[in-house]
């Protein structure tokens, strides 16, 4: 089974409360109502991700080492997350490519 791997940065909101890891190199953040809420949130979706676009077959960004990630955010908390990669092409429905297509001129 492969895995891939990437950082998240903690971030707190002192106005709310809130918590949330924010996967900066793919545009994604999983927000929480507290520590454990936002880690649990930012495990499913970071799968869900990466099922995404293996599913579509849209380009992955390459991970940030986690050390660089330490010096872009001095005084922040770093975890590495880990999702399950299938490594074989999905057949889609026609419902699927469809969707495929018009994310992909969205892109473009």
């Amino acid at each position: 089974m492969k895995y891939i791997v990437y950082p998240a940065v903690l971030e707190t909101d002192e106005s709310d409360n809130t918590y949330c890891f924010n996967f900066q190199d793919l545009n994604v953040v999983s927000p929480g109502v507290s520590v454990e809420h936002a880690f649990l949130k930012a495990c499913s979706d970071f799968q869900t991700y990466i099922e995404f676009i293996e599913k579509f077959e849209f380009n992955l960004p390459e991970p940030t080492e986690f050390l660089d990630c330490v010096k872009l955010n001095p005084k922040r908390r770093i975890m590495l997350f880990r999702a399950k990669v299938q490594g074989e092409k999905v057949v889609l429905m026609d419902t699927e490519k469809a969707y495929k297509r018009m994310i992909q001129e969205m892109i473009e």
